[in-house]
């Protein structure tokens, strides 16, 4: 009786010890290690291990966590892991069929595996721990100094430290995967932290640019509304940006129909960059002439549009002078007796001959039109080829005056170059009693010459 009040008590005793341990710390590494440690002493074993997984299909068994007394430690090549051989697959089937341990040692039918033998164990109890998040762990001890078996006490003990290391288990893996939860919802927060900054200032630089921009910039959903507008899209029209979100260009493009809307989205889906002239109605009711340029695209949930608007009253003034200042050559040019006519700048097109060219060259206009180098035909010979060159180059260069025998008469020819945004002005001047004219050449937007025009005029025989 003494006795066996003396087993229960240290039976309760050494599991009150392991109980202590395993609540003693939540980190899944202390905690194994300080059960195998009580386990260590309370056993009277050499060694004690938990290895990973007991799976008798696993190619290498991890030892996770063990403690040994002095002279008992695994050599560095069984740390990394033990290959699952038939034997100790065969053990591990057996571990998974039953809840109870397998013993080795004095007393016990199970020999110890030869796996155990090289690393000097002479005695050994091990068993599955089920975990209820992961696949069981092998747990087990070592005697090596003796080969004393096991008594019933110490088996029910290692069967009760077991159980309660499965539930330990349990717990950890919760935290641990808790505590893994946290530090990734930690991680996505900051990352979504700094995206969202890196968003705030791609916004502003976004908002600094577009505000910046000439152009008046619209960004319209599909229905046509406004979502979005910058700067110079508030300052053309007198608008607030806030007064313009909501808005459709129905409210301030008078030029807009129903059916020249339906036949720009149509062009729209297709890919095409969209542009066209119209006008837009400012606040205050007044109009000016725009430049449009609309291109559609998605953002991944929806299709928007980004229209650029350009003021071009400008341009359209510059046009209408130009024009007026055509007419009003045209209208001089055909109501004199000079001859005047406009090529383009490598005078291989003729744009414009005036009437009198019929008359003094006696050639009709149309056939200049059609080949615009034959004006040199009836120049006499002696003098075509130093004319021609005047036209090619001095040209080119300055004002220049060249006289030219011509259907048995001398005649006066005279062209005038135009620098970017100057004129060369040689003023009136009067030749035999004929005053000359200052004809101008055309240039483009960027100041290049476009045409030439040249002056011819008959002139009396010298005295």
């Amino acid at each position: 009786m003494a006795r066996e009040a003396s087993g229960r008590h240290w039976f309760f005793e050494s599991l009150q010890r392991v109980s202590s341990a395993l609540r003693a710390d939540h980190d899944y590494d202390v905690l194994l290690s300080d059960t195998l440690e009580v386990t260590l002493s309370v056993l009277d074993c050499d060694r004690a291990w938990l290895a990973y997984p007991c799976d008798a299909d696993a190619d290498v068994q991890r030892v996770v966590v063990e403690r040994t007394r002095a002279g008992w430690e695994r050599s560095p090549e069984n740390e990394a892991g033990v290959p699952v051989s038939k034997e100790i697959a065969a053990l591990l089937r057996k571990l998974l069929a039953s809840d109870a341990p397998v013993c080795t040692g004095e007393g016990a039918d199970a020999k110890v595996p030869d796996s155990a033998a090289r690393l000097g164990v002479r005695a050994s109890m091990v068993q599955a721990v089920r975990p209820k998040m992961e696949q069981p762990y092998v747990f087990g001890v070592h005697r090596c100094a003796e080969a004393r078996g096991w008594n019933d006490d110490e088996r029910r003990l290692f069967e009760e430290i077991g159980r309660r290391l499965g539930d330990a288990l349990t717990a950890c893996l919760v935290i641990e995967r808790l505590r893994e939860n946290e530090r990734r919802l930690e991680a996505e927060l900051a990352e979504r932290q700094a995206t969202e900054k890196r968003l705030h200032a791609n916004e502003a630089l976004y908002r600094a640019v577009v505000d910046h921009a000439t152009d008046a910039l619209f960004l319209h959903g599909e229905g046509g509304q406004i979502l979005d507008v910058n700067q110079g899209a508030c300052d053309s029209l007198g608008y607030t940006r806030e007064e313009l979100l909501g808005m459709s260009p129905y409210d301030f493009d008078p030029d807009v129909t129903p059916d020249g809307a339906r036949e720009m989205v149509e062009r729209l889906e297709t890919g095409e960059i969209v542009a066209f002239d119209t006008h837009h109605r400012k606040k205050d009711g007044t109009t000016f002439p725009v430049e449009v340029r609309i291109r559609r695209f998605s953002d991944g949930t929806r299709h928007l549009s980004v229209a650029l608007a350009r003021d071009i009253s400008a341009r359209k003034q510059s046009e209408e002078r130009i024009r007026t200042s055509e007419e009003r050559f045209r209208e001089l040019a055909e109501n004199i007796d000079d001859v005047s006519w406009v090529t383009d700048a490598s005078k291989t097109e003729m744009l414009y001959v005036s009437p009198a060219y019929e008359k003094i060259w006696g050639r009709s206009c149309q056939s200049l039109y059609a080949s615009p180098q034959s004006w040199l035909d009836p120049i006499h010979p002696d003098d075509r080829e130093r004319v021609l060159a005047a036209a090619m180059t001095k040209q080119a260069e300055s004002a220049y005056d060249e006289e030219n025998r011509s259907r048995g008469a001398p005649a006066y020819l005279r062209a005038v170059l135009h620098d970017e945004g100057t004129r060369a002005r040689n003023g009136p001047r009067a030749r035999d009693g004929i005053r000359d004219r200052q004809p101008a050449p055309r240039l483009d937007r960027r100041g290049e010459l476009t045409w030439w025009r040249n002056d011819v005029r008959d002139l009396p025989p010298a005295s």
